[in-house]
């Protein structure tokens, strides 16, 4: 009967903790829905890290911008297709000379658009690599740490104690666990980093199609940037 009692006690636990699971999963997708209504404004501004806030595309002040441009691009005879090839082809490499080419494009305003869009590109992936060079280096130290946790405690020192080398050992890995869950959790922010602002400029580029009718602008900037290691 005892036993009876306690299987039926584990089997009640482990039904509420399913419950507990399935509500919190419940909740999780509320919330995903509830952000997918929101304005994208709203969606950055709530998933955003708060450390890292600055280092996120300006997107109310691009949006802006890029609405005003396309408005004035109406009334130009200039084709936004071919400023923008001029200047992508001259920032094709990240990593050269950034050149102006300001005095061979028509449009002043379309010209500081562009530069405007390639600049907080170049300042995300930046953040994007720095951040991700510093979660590698951390991933180094964890693995150092684990083989040297492995190769002290694979056989007990005969000049420690065994209740002073469990206490150690409870002691250093709790700190192993700590800085593997801590680099997960980092990671998973650098990723979400990077995909919103990923989205960020795909809407901003989608916005100036909608009220400029320039099919070729979005695979033009895109594919300008889709080498970036935030972009992959």
């Amino acid at each position: 009967k005892n036993e009876q009692e306690r299987e039926g006690g584990r089997e009640g636990a482990e039904d509420k903790q399913k419950e507990r699971k399935r509500r919190r999963r419940q909740e999780e997708e509320e919330e995903r829905r509830d952000l997918n209504r929101m304005p994208f404004e709203d969606q950055l501004n709530a998933n955003a890290v708060v450390e890292w806030r600055k280092k996120y595309l300006d997107f109310d002040r691009l949006k802006r911008a890029v609405v005003k441009c396309a408005k004035e691009q109406k009334k130009s005879t200039g084709s936004f297709i071919g400023d923008l090839e001029q200047r992508l082809l001259l920032n094709g490499d990240q990593n050269g000379d950034d050149e102006t080419t300001n005095s061979d494009l028509h449009d002043e305003r379309l010209s500081l658009l562009i530069q405007d869009m390639m600049t907080e590109v170049d300042m995300v992936n930046n953040f994007y690599v720095e951040k991700e060079a510093e979660f590698e280096e951390r991933f180094r130290s964890i693995k150092t740490f684990t083989n040297n946790f492995s190769r002290n405690y694979g056989a007990r020192n005969s000049s420690t104690s065994l209740s002073a080398m469990i206490n150690q050992k409870d002691s250093e890995w709790r700190q192993l666990k700590k800085a593997t869950i801590d680099l997960y959790r980092a990671s998973k922010m650098l990723e979400n980093y990077a995909s919103l602002n990923y989205e960020g400029f795909f809407r901003l580029v989608s916005l100036y199609k909608k009220h400029h009718n320039d099919s070729n602008v979005l695979d033009l900037f895109l594919t300008s940037c889709e080498n970036r290691p935030f972009f992959t």
